[in-house]
């Protein structure tokens, strides 16, 4: 605050905090202009002074806001990468972690780890479904290479 806040500050504090027009006048008695309007201007340095603190204040209380945010922000993060690494999930996931509290995070965490680690589906032989055991085929490439070779002797 500067100097002059200050010194407004000090004059508000001096006036009366009842309203001018609140004051009891008797209608016989002449009416003192000058210190009516004094009265006045006295109130309206008041209010203007309060104003100006209370803009003050509102600015504070936004920058303190958005510095919480970031704080809890940055902390939710920190959260997110500890879980993380505790279950195994790779750094390139943790957008994919979802809560707004550690309990939220780890729960989301437990879910997305079952489903990374959970072990693979054995891949089924195609070739041995195509030619199933015990006709008389080999599955042996080789052989099925050299017996083609002995049928095309044979004919030609």
């Amino acid at each position: 605050m500067s100097d002059t806040d200050e010194t407004v500050d000090t004059e508000v504090e001096d006036v009366d905090e009842t309203a001018p027009e609140s004051r009891e006048t008797d209608e016989d008695e002449p009416v003192d202009w000058k210190a009516e309007a004094e009265r006045w201007k006295a109130a309206s340095r008041r209010w203007e002074a309060r104003a100006k603190a209370n803009a003050q204040a509102a600015r504070e209380l936004e920058t303190l806001r958005a510095e919480l945010a970031e704080l809890k922000a940055a902390e939710l993060d920190r959260t997110r990468r500890e879980i993380a690494q505790a279950h195994g999930i790779p750094p390139s996931m943790l957008d994919r972690l979802r809560g707004e509290t550690a309990e939220q995070i780890a729960a989301d965490a437990r879910a997305l780890a079952a489903q990374l680690h959970r072990p693979a589906r054995p891949v089924p032989d195609l070739r041995s479904a195509a030619l199933p055991a015990g006709d008389g085929y080999d599955s042996d490439p080789n052989t099925v290479a050299r017996a083609w070779i002995d049928r095309e002797l044979r004919r030609g």
